[in-house]
């Protein structure tokens, strides 16, 4: 099935049934959309506001080109390519069981006091733009995690006070591979067990990695007031 939906959408809900269906949609408000049994593809526009998108079974592909702001995505368990082109704001992105790819394409947008949580399988994560006051966790398996922009504290209002909220990165049980080319300001990286590397491109300040078990290597260019904790193995470190 194919339906398209030029509008804004508010309070709504939309289900797919089995088969392979194609959505289009602009901007949603407070809305749910859940993808049926199939192959099926979600294409929106606009902003998603306060609104959920679940991929539920199947091989989906999702495409989300506006702001996704206190929303959150569900991938399915069989491994779901979702691509982000706005801002992912006070948002939770989950992946399922399968291997998943998630991509925060455009360098100009980024993650700010989000959650990503990958669960299991071998997934494929991306952030061009910044990362700031979010979790971001890659789950078990061997896991791939590119991030080209800068980690740092995200601001958190309530009233008149403003607080800082630390980024957190975890890698997962499994052979991981990390890649960070932007500054780390105030940020905790943790790998699980298995043997990771993790490349570290930008200048890495008042932060934290620690490795777990596993001939793990790390490379940085540079550190201040930072720690690297090894994990019980072989491990290799170059700063």
């Amino acid at each position: 099935d194919t339906l398209i939906v030029t509008g804004a959408i508010s309070g709504a809900t939309i289900a797919g049934d089995a088969g392979a269906d194609s959505l289009t949609l602009a901007t949603g408000t407070s809305s749910s959309v859940s993808l049926g049994a199939g192959n099926d593809t979600l294409f929106a526009s606009g902003e998603l506001l306060k609104s959920t998108v679940s991929g539920v079974s199947g091989t989906n592909f999702l495409t989300l080109a506006g702001n996704l702001v206190s929303s959150s995505v569900t991938a399915s368990a069989e491994g779901d390519t979702i691509l982000l082109s706005g801002n992912l704001t006070t948002s939770t992105v989950t992946g399922g069981a399968g291997a998943d790819v998630l991509q925060l394409t455009d360098a100009g947008f980024g993650a700010d006091l989000s959650t990503v949580d990958m669960a299991g399988g071998n997934d494929s994560v991306s952030f061009a733009g910044a990362i700031t006051g979010s979790t971001i966790g890659v789950g078990d398996g061997n896991d791939t995690l590119f991030v080209t922009g800068s980690i740092a504290n995200g601001t958190v209002t309530v009233g008149t006070v403003a607080t800082q909220k630390q980024s957190v990165i975890t890698l997962g049980d499994g052979a991981n591979y990390a890649s960070f080319g932007g500054t780390i300001t105030s940020a905790s990286i943790t790998a699980g067990s298995g043997a990771d590397s993790i490349w570290l491109g930008g200048a890495v300040t008042s932060s934290s990695i620690s490795l777990g078990s596993g001939s793990n290597v790390v490379t940085a260019t540079s550190l201040t007031n930072s720690t690297i904790t090894g994990g019980a193995g072989n491990d290799s470190i170059t700063a």
